[in-house]
């Protein structure tokens, strides 16, 4: 059980709770005007830093509302706050101070005036955020590009999987790379590729011997 504090990155505006210990990990508050700044700036722009370990509940709501008095939360436009703590549930709807805690969330007092520092810091968050996307939805593709063109998926493949295990399995044995491009109808270098692992990479070799010595017993007899 603690009292913490959720702060925004972006703009210094924070969030004076507490939370019970029933909270998942990431957990930043349940404040409505919290909640529509986390969704408007994304929960990478807020951080949480612990004020205060509590004892029990009671101790817990005491605590919140000395923090947020402490704060002077609730009154500050620098805040999320819109109630003095400790009560939990519906702080919002039939608040004394209904009207203007309307204007708070409405108009933020949120940003309604960004600085020209702020809007930069949103745009270099924003920017952040869609590279990291497109990196990962660029390496997902990229790997499944791979896996379906791997071997003798690959429409370019003369090859099936069988032939290339012959392949490796003559090399065991001592073979001409000559001889065995001329088998299987392909190129020198190509033969060496698959010797050398640089092609059909996703074939385990343990079965052939270490690749060294497949390499050497194909050099030997080239």
């Amino acid at each position: 059980m603690e009292i913490y504090k959720t702060t925004n990155k972006l703009n210094d505006k924070f969030y004076i709770g507490k939370d019970g210990g029933s909270h998942t990990g990431g957990y930043l508050g349940s404040g409505i005007v919290l909640k529509r700044a986390i969704k408007k700036y994304g929960r990478e722009s807020f951080i949480r830093e612990t004020l205060e370990k509590c004892k029990d509940l009671k101790h817990l709501s005491e605590r919140e509302k000395y923090w947020i008095k402490k704060y002077d939360a609730c009154k500050r436009t620098d805040s999320y706050n819109i109630s003095t703590g400790g009560e939990g549930g519906d702080n919002f709807t039939y608040n004394p101070r209904y009207e203007e805690l309307c204007r708070k969330v409405s108009l933020g007092q949120m940003g309604r005036t960004q600085s020209d520092t702020t809007r930069k810091k949103i745009s270099e968050s924003n920017k952040k955020s869609l590279i990291k996307k497109a990196v990962h939805a660029s390496t997902e593709y990229r790997e499944i590009h791979r896996l379906n063109n791997l071997g003798e998926k690959n429409s370019n493949s003369k090859l099936s999987e069988a032939q290339v295990i012959e392949i490796l399995n003559k090399f065991k044995i001592g073979a001409r790379f000559l001889d065995v491009a001329r088998d299987y109808d392909m190129s020198v270098i190509q033969v060496k590729k698959i010797v050398g692992n640089t092609a059909w990479k996703h074939i385990d070799r343990e079965p052939f011997g270490k690749l060294k010595v497949i390499r050497a017993n194909a050099k030997q007899n080239s």
